[in-house]
C-alpha cells in the first residue's frame, strides 16, 4: 500500500525546550499534515531516540514513518508531494530506503535546493531538476519518509548517524532518493563549533568499533 494520512506517522526528536522554532513546526504540522505525531523530549543521542520512536510507530501498526527534525517548517504541498513521489517509486517496483524532502540547510547534495547540478543556470527561481525525483547515495532525514518494516536502526550517536544508517541500508540493497517536496530548515542553531567538534569526535570513536568499514570507505579519520 502507498503512504496516506492514516498509515503514516511523523516522529520528532527534540531537546524539549519548546523553542519558538518547535512551536512553528507544530503549527505547520497542524495546518498541513493531519497525520499522527509522536514527539519525544530527550537528552539521549538522536540516533537512539529516532530508532526507539520508529520501533514504537511500527509496533503501533504504521506502515510508513516520516523522520522529522524539530526545526523545520512545512509547505502546504509538502506531504502531498512526498506521498505522490513515494507512490511513484512503489509503482515502479524500486526498492527504496529513504525519500527525503529538499531543503535549504543541508549537505551539499541534490537534497539542497542550492545544489547547482551541472552548473546550470536557474530556471526562474529554481533549478529544473527540483521538479524531479533524484537518486542520491545518502540523505539527511530532516524530513524524510521510509517504510516502517524496512528501517535499519541508527547507531546510538548524533554525528554521522544518518550517513552510517544510509550506508547500511545501501549495503542491504536499498536505494535513496530526494523528493520534489520541500521543507524550510532553520539548521543547527543550538550548536557551536566547539560542540560540533565534540560530537563529531565522539561519533568517530564509536564507529571505529561499530562500523570501521564505513569510516574507511568515506575517508573519515
Amino acid at each position: 500500500m502507498n503512504p496516506n494520512r492514516k498509515n503514516t506517522c511523523i516522529i520528532i526528536a527534540t531537546k524539549g525546550n519548546r523553542s519558538r522554532r518547535e512551536m512553528v513546526l507544530r503549527e505547520s504540522l497542524y495546518q498541513y499534515s493531519a497525520l499522527e505525531q509522536v514527539i519525544i523530549q530527550t537528552t539521549q543521542p538522536f540516533g537512539k531516540a529516532y530508532s526507539d520512536m520508529h520501533a514504537a510507530a511500527f509496533a503501533n501498526g504504521f506502515e510508513y514513518v516520516i523522520h522529522c527534525n524539530d526545526d523545520v517548517v512545512l509547505r502546504p504541498d509538502t506531504i502531498e508531494k512526498l506521498f505522490h513521489d513515494a507512490a511513484y517509486l512503489n509503482d515502479a517496483g524500486i526498492k527504496w530506503g529513504w525519500l527525503a524532502a529538499r531543503t535549504d540547510w543541508v549537505r551539499h547534495s541534490a537534497q539542497n535546493i542550492r545544489f547547482p547540478y551541472d552548473n546550470k543556470s536557474l530556471d526562474a527561481i529554481g533549478y529544473p531538476e527540483e521538479s524531479l525525483i533524484v537518486e542520491v547515495s545518502s540523505v539527511s532525514p530532516i524530513f524524510a519518509i521510509t517504510k516502517a518494516a524496512d528501517f535499519v536502526p541508527y547507531a546510538p550517536i548524533n554525528w554521522f548517524s544518518d550517513d552510517e544508517q544510509c550506508y547500511r541500508m545501501t549495503q542491504a540493497g536499498f536505494r535513496h532518493f530526494v523528493s520534489r517536496a520541500y521543507v524550510h530548515h532553520v539548521g543547527s542553531q543550538t550548536m557551536t563549533p566547539e560542540t560540533w567538534a565534540t560530537e563529531q569526535a565522539a561519533s568517530i570513536e564509536f564507529l571505529r568499533e561499530y562500523n570501521p568499514q564505513f569510516l574507511l570507505e568515506h575517508g573519515i579519520a
